[in-house]
């Protein structure tokens, strides 16, 4: 008689693999669907297990890399690079890679299901097999079926045990605070904190970039390992604006003239005040999401980092392309994969959007955030920025007398768990530069520059 082979398709299974080594950005597209398990040919497990674990280094799965894992971890198995090169001589789109995946995770459930069918046909037509091993095997196997082979389950003494200790840890003054922005109403909110998504949104030139880099520089001169990705500025811009906030020297100065003596000795003083910090850039990565997503593992891992910044959003889409998905679907998804990650990884994450224009008015409104619906479900904070001056107008409500001349309005328009808020700071057209104000200037006071009371951190 035949033995009916179980369930299963090879050719979707190489097709995963053919994807996965053609393209090694492409794996965290893959890492909620499957596990190394769920593939029913040994080989193409062996080779999947090699890119999960390369990935869980922080390093790229790259043919190469896959090859030397395997040699070194399963050097009897039969599988190595030749075995790898002979998958790549064929091709295979990545259009379909999810539905590929979850094929396999379908038909992986239908093998587990047979094999507890066949202990379920054990135990009904003999008494070798105990009832309630039997039962309690069936029920436990069904349930776990599709589940990781971790179990993440918490009882609630357990969480409660968890909140006690964070209650007397705020007691006694023990638990750490958030990271630190140097503005004040923030961090009485908490500052920015690790597991959280945050989204800075703004109408084109009104700081956003600015006030990430502000945000990054106070928190690693405070000791927080930061990681920087621009679409649209090199690692050496970026710096030249941190250098910038510290020496008064503007950025555009610092990158395009001959500087002065005056202004080479700030700028030498800016730069070793910025020198050291750790903040750490990768120009390579900000070509698409996944490869962003993929360097973000590896510093997290390497460098420690515990913020990161992604300037912007809406080139992000350009970059990569919308494709099938509508735009507000394109900016959901590449939200929800952050904040899944900055939940993983236990970092804050800080994603700059474009506001869309309103011609009825300027001011910013959490209605006016691009891809509304996805993005500020996603966020758990939401600030906005608005600078009057650049329209020529002043502000409105609270702070109608105060001068929109060299200030900014920061809005707290989402805070999950902490409110909302704003308020109003400095801003040095010159430098780029936002700060906390000693005193804000009103239309009562004689002109003046409003006093930098933050420089430097």
């Amino acid at each position: 008689m035949t033995i009916q082979p179980l369930i299963n398709d090879p050719v979707c299974e190489e097709a995963v693999i053919n994807i996965l080594l053609s393209n090694e950005n492409l794996y965290d597209d893959t890492s909620e669907i499957l596990t190394a398990k769920m593939f029913h040919n040994p080989k193409y497990a062996l080779i999947y297990n090699a890119i999960t674990q390369i990935t869980s280094k922080g390093e790229s799965p790259n043919l190469i890399a896959v090859g030397q894992w395997l040699a070194e971890n399963e050097p009897r198995s039969g599988v190595n690079e030749m075995t790898l090169l002979e998958i790549l001589s064929t091709y295979h789109t990545d259009i379909h890679l999810k539905q590929h995946c979850l094929r396999l995770r379908e038909l992986w459930q239908r093998r587990m299901l047979w094999q507890i069918g066949q202990k379920l046909i054990s135990a009904g037509t003999g008494e070798a097999y105990p009832l309630n091993d039997a039962i309690h095997d069936a029920v436990e196997g069904i349930s776990g079926i599709g589940t990781s082979d971790e179990s993440h389950v918490m009882p609630a003494s357990k969480v409660m045990e968890e909140l006690q200790g964070i209650v007397d840890d705020n007691i006694s003054g023990k638990r750490p605070k958030g990271i630190p922005t140097g503005f004040s109403l923030l961090d009485a909110k908490g500052g920015l904190q690790r597991s959280d998504l945050v989204v800075i949104a703004a109408e084109f030139s009104q700081g956003k970039t600015s006030l990430a880099i502000d945000l990054c520089v106070k928190a690693a001169f405070r000791g927080h390992p930061c990681a920087f990705y621009s679409t649209e500025m090199t690692s050496s811009q970026l710096m030249s604006r941190m250098v910038a906030g510290q020496s008064g020297v503007s950025s555009r100065v610092i990158m395009q003239e001959a500087l002065t003596d005056s202004q080479l000795r700030a700028f030498r003083l800016g730069a070793d005040l910025t020198r050291d910090l750790p903040i750490y850039f990768d120009d390579t990565a900000t070509i698409s999401i996944e490869r962003i997503i993929v360097s973000i593992r590896r510093m997290v891992l390497k460098q420690h980092v515990q913020l990161v910044f992604i300037d912007y959003l809406q080139v992000l889409q350009t970059n990569e392309g919308v494709g099938r998905q509508t735009e507000e679907q394109f900016f959901g998804t590449v939200a929800r994969k952050l904040k899944n990650l900055a939940k993983e990884l236990n970092i804050c994450i800080v994603l700059l959007s474009q506001l869309s224009r309103d011609k009825a008015t300027t001011e910013p409104t959490l209605s006016r955030l691009r891809g509304i619906g996805q993005i500020a479900e996603a966020a758990d904070m939401v600030l906005l920025i608005y600078r009057p001056e650049m329209y020529g107008k002043g502000y409105s409500g609270e702070f109608h007398k105060v001068r929109p001349e060299g200030t900014a309005l920061i809005r707290l328009a989402k805070g999950r768990n902490v409110g909302t808020g704003e308020f109003i700071c400095g801003y040095s057209s010159l430098t780029t530069h936002f700060f906390e104000l000693s005193r804000i200037p009103t239309t009562d006071d004689p002109a003046s520059t409003p006093v930098d009371d933050d420089r430097p951190f």
